[in-house]
């Protein structure tokens, strides 16, 4: 029988949770021997309480039959089901303590090496809009995933503008996907799909958008991502719950300070204020905290050298491009050319945006430019 089965019925025994139903794959790497003991025989060969022995004795038909039902269902509405011990299952979710046995998806999971989640209110301003879409742009430049929450308001303007700069991105639904909340975003739901994005639930294919699901699905958002970052909330708030779980799931969290008198940045700046949150204010205040801003830049990434090189900005501009960041000493030594020459080629061409200077005095190419 597919391994899926065993563990999507945990899902249908009652009391049993994400976090026992995890203790008890890993107790049981053939989960079938699960569901084929006795309760005395799970009690005294496995030491498991007669309260959960007697649950899972009690509810294991009818949970593998809901289980197959569920497998089937999916299968129909080309629902792809990732179970914990899946090889595709994301790494950075996994590691979260009360992560889902089981997510359900539509479309294509993206790579999520570098992923990066926006939350806030669904009563965003033009402030609210507008930042979202000059952060996204920004960290652009190293291909992250976006990952939030498909509501109206920052969710929208995030999924919008990762779609905008042809960045994956995955909507976390906090309901089963038989049906799109909020409808108004169903047009935004299929053009994810259609560029190589997701929706991504745990909830079984009919479940409804429930209040409580809401706060239950923000883990994800935050497990998926390196980083948070909120934009615009009150100081109560589903994008709040999801700062404080991806602080305490050791995620960077991003906060977009605001008027104080702002009723719509109060949660920004309690953030910032108790030290939960880095203040940002562009892009690249996520790429250096994060370490992207060391990456490698796509180098079909291109553009225009704005004025022509002299022998020694051409000859210091090539051998960046071929080694990669390099010290002041060691572009130097390698080319035979004194520090001051190295020095002033240098400053030129980081006042032109061809190189940018790192931290211990080294430089790389700003963008891979393209000299045909």
């Amino acid at each position: 029988m597919d391994e899926n089965v065993y563990i999507l019925a945990l899902k249908f025994i009652p009391k049993i949770g994400n976090i026992t139903a995890k203790k008890l794959i890993d107790l049981f790497p053939n989960l079938e021997l699960l569901f084929s003991l006795s309760s005395i025989e799970l009690q005294n060969q496995f030491a498991l309480s007669p309260l959960l022995a007697n649950t899972i004795n009690k509810y294991k038909t009818i949970a593998l039959q809901k289980a197959k039902s569920e497998i089937e269902l999916s299968k129909e509405n080309d629902v792809k089901i990732l179970t914990i011990d899946s090889i595709y299952y994301p790494d950075k979710l996994k590691e979260c303590i009360d992560a889902p046995i089981a997510l359900f998806i539509k479309g294509e999971l993206p790579d999520i090496d570098k992923s990066i989640s926006f939350v806030g209110t669904r009563k965003a301003s033009y402030y609210g809009k507008d930042v979202v879409e000059k952060l996204i742009q920004d960290i652009s430049v190293v291909s992250p995933a976006i990952i939030s929450g498909l509501a109206i308001g920052i969710d929208t303007f995030a999924h919008k503008a990762a779609l905008d700069h042809n960045l994956p991105t995955i909507a976390v639904l906090g309901h089963g996907l038989a049906t799109l909340y909020p409808p108004e975003n169903a047009k935004l739901a299929k053009e994810i799909i259609n560029n190589h994005g997701c929706l991504m639930t745990e909830y079984f294919f009919n479940e409804p958008p429930l209040k409580q699901h809401f706060p239950e699905r923000n883990r994800i958002i935050a497990g998926l991502s390196d980083g948070v970052v909120v934009v615009q909330t009150r100081d109560r708030g589903g994008a709040l719950i999801t700062a404080n779980i991806a602080f305490s799931y050791n995620r960077s969290v991003f906060a977009v300070p605001g008027n104080i008198t702002d009723p719509l940045a109060q949660g920004c700046l309690n953030l910032i204020k108790h030290y939960k949150a880095e203040l940002i204010t562009e892009g690249n205040d996520i790429l250096k905290t994060l370490n992207w801003d060391l990456m490698p830049f796509n180098s079909q990434s291109t553009s225009a050298i704005p004025f022509p090189l002299n022998k020694d900005e051409e000859q210091i501009y090539q051998f960046l491009l071929n080694e990669g960041d390099s010290s002041i000493d060691h572009i130097c030594n390698s080319l035979n050319i004194g520090i001051d020459i190295v020095s002033m080629a240098l400053l030129n061409l980081e006042f032109a945006n061809i190189i940018q200077s790192l931290p211990g005095k080294r430089y790389r190419i700003a963008k891979f430019i393209n000299v045909d």
